[in-house]
């Protein structure tokens, strides 16, 4: 089968997807990759990736044109299916009707938490590019459940646990109970909606609470020189952009604040690990088995409390780490391909 798969950044198609595509080229698939020009190399293995000029993460004045440039791409590669991630490239690549059939792998619907401006808008352009859909791919209970409701396609898959992961590389390791002081990890973009602030202000409070804390924060972004200066004082480092292993195997817990995930993956890599995950009760962060969840408006009293109720009893939900692996979403979803294309 010609499998395309589509995202408006090529950084997504080698965070997300490596895996997916060398699995599915192991099987004896040809999987064409396109996306949007490159703002760093393309970190993925495959000849068969296209750029596509007007294609870019956030609608532009000259996005009317990635439509065409998308088409193109689906019918000179003769392709049998396309998989469309990442806001702007799915809805794009479904504003007309596609001359093959396109999944709409959903990692997350942006305004579904209802918190985003203009989400009236947002959910009449979606329903609208429904009519061109095959079939929608989710990764959690919120985004399932308003597909569920809308005029959804005919093929709806849900992802318990995401994109997975290569299980080989994230070894479990047995939960402990903190000796002398609780290391707490933070990972993600230093952004508005990650809410880096938060964990500041938790690691304020559990050293107001007498507990000897280490925080680190992983990760870069516009907010991190503002959030460093509100650490000062406080013990947090921040290590910048680094591959996590290291830091999930030595902490304790995993903190994360953001206000909502599509499936945050730092979070099955806590999983994988062993580690707890300590967050807000919204999508895609509430469905993750080791996650202790407060309520939003609690605020940093609501995670440092969870946190002080699991350090009495020390105990995390995991699922087995063959139900994290890559290979069991990626198989799911390369047989909802088959299906689509054998439908149209």
């Amino acid at each position: 089968m010609r499998v395309g798969l589509l995202t408006s950044v090529p950084v997504t198609l080698s965070a997300f997807f490596a895996d997916w595509i060398e699995y599915w080229t192991r099987l004896g698939h040809m999987v064409f990759t396109a996306s949007g020009p490159p703002t760093q190399p393309l970190d993925i293995d495959n000849r068969w990736h296209s750029t596509l000029a007007f294609l870019s993460q956030r609608p532009r004045i000259h996005s009317w044109r990635a439509p065409t440039e998308i088409r193109r791409w689906q019918q000179s590669n003769k392709l049998d299916v396309v998989v469309a991630n990442t806001a702007t490239a799915s809805f794009l690549s479904r504003m007309k009707k596609p001359p093959s059939p396109v999944i709409y792998f959903c990692h997350g619907l942006h305004w579904g938490d209802g918190t985003t401006g203009g989400k009236i808008a947002w959910e009449m352009l979606e329903k609208y590019a429904l009519r061109n859909t095959a079939a929608v791919v989710t990764m959690n209970s919120s985004d399932r459940g308003w597909f569920d409701k809308a005029e959804r396609p005919g093929f709806h898959l849900n992802l318990k646990y995401g994109v997975g992961l290569n299980t080989d590389a994230w070894p479990r390791m047995a939960s402990s109970r903190p000796t002398d002081s609780l290391k707490l990890l933070w990972v993600g973009s230093f952004t508005k909606r990650k809410a880096p602030q938060v964990f500041v202000d938790l690691v304020r409070l559990l050293v107001s609470r007498g507990l000897a804390v280490e925080g680190v924060m992983l990760g870069e972004g516009p907010l991190q020189s503002r959030v460093r200066k509100s650490a000062v004082g406080l013990p947090i480092s921040f290590p910048g952009q680094q591959k996590p292993l290291a830091f999930l195997e030595s902490c304790h817990g995993v903190v994360l604040t953001s206000s909502w995930e599509g499936l945050t993956r730092v979070g099955l890599e806590a999983c994988a690990v062993g580690r707890p995950l300590f967050g807000f009760d919204v999508k895609g962060v509430c469905d993750l088995p080791n996650a202790f969840v407060s309520e939003t408006h609690k605020g940093s009293q609501g995670l440092a409390d969870n946190i002080s109720a699991w350090l009495k009893t020390p105990i995390v939900r995991l699922p087995a780490l063959q139900d994290l692996d890559f290979r069991k979403p990626a198989q799911a979803v390369l047989d909802l391909a088959v299906n689509v294309s054998h439908e149209s």
